[in-house]
């Protein structure tokens, strides 16, 4: 039997990760700067074969260029809070929680000016989490959180819903280069969590990179049935 246990520790991958994937043209040498890229890889499979060839790398390097890349491309800070949302052991506290508040604190310590953009991956969670200040805020929320209506966190809300909500949306798609960007980003989140027993991830690009893992811990139980009778010695004499 095992439970999982959630421990705050740094994101960044100091070890070797060898993926074995065909070799591509377009992969860069091993070693190489990621900001020397004339393209971020974008599909996972164009992200193993880059790590493939690399051989030793720290996926965090690709995920900060990542970042840089996108804050030029729009202009606005960027900070990421993403959380695994498949292959979750039993118990594993995925979700937005009261303790997510240590990360929004250090991920906005740093950021300048008014706009931050947020790149969000999330299960749901606790609503008390949010700031709920304003009356149509809690009719988003509501309507976000209600199982009458969602039935599951599983299930997506699409930009159309989105928008007759009220929520200001802008298609990725809409900005040149920015598409590519964002889908690149979210698949070596997919990656990173595909090869690390991490759950949660809070990054940005002027220093914060930290997250939660859980651990397994195999517990001992006890045998179950009738307990075993010591085995008779050899004849004694009674007295």
């Amino acid at each position: 039997m095992s439970a999982a246990k959630s421990a705050k520790r740094k994101s960044r991958d100091k070890g070797a990760k060898s993926w074995s994937a065909g070799s591509r043209p377009d992969v860069p040498a091993s070693g190489q700067d990621p900001s020397a890229l004339d393209r971020i890889p974008i599909t996972y499979q164009a992200l193993t074969d880059y790590y493939s060839k690399l051989g030793t790398a720290n996926p965090f390097s690709l995920r900060r260029e990542t970042f840089l890349r996108i804050e030029r491309t729009t202009g606005i800070p960027l900070i990421c809070y993403v959380a695994r949302t498949h292959n979750l052991a039993t118990g594993v506290p995925a979700y937005i929680d009261g303790s997510d508040l240590i990360a929004f604190n250090d991920l906005l310590r740093l950021v300048q000016g008014q706009a931050v953009d947020i790149f969000l991956v999330s299960n749901g969670g606790s609503a008390k989490a949010t700031d709920k200040n304003d009356s149509r805020i809690e009719e988003i929320v509501g309507f976000f959180a209600s199982y009458d209506i969602q039935k599951s966190h599983g299930r997506s809300i699409d930009r159309r819903t989105a928008r007759e909500l009220g929520l200001r949306v802008v298609y990725t798609e809409d900005i040149p280069g920015l598409s590519d960007l964002v889908c690149s980003l979210y698949n070596q989140y997919e990656l990173w969590f595909d090869k690390t027993p991490f759950f949660k991830v809070f990054e940005d690009a002027r220093g914060t990179n930290w997250g939660r893992q859980s651990r397994m811990l195999a517990i001992q139980l006890p045998p179950t049935g009738a307990p075993e009778l010591p085995l008779p010695g050899p004849p004694e004499p009674s007295g």
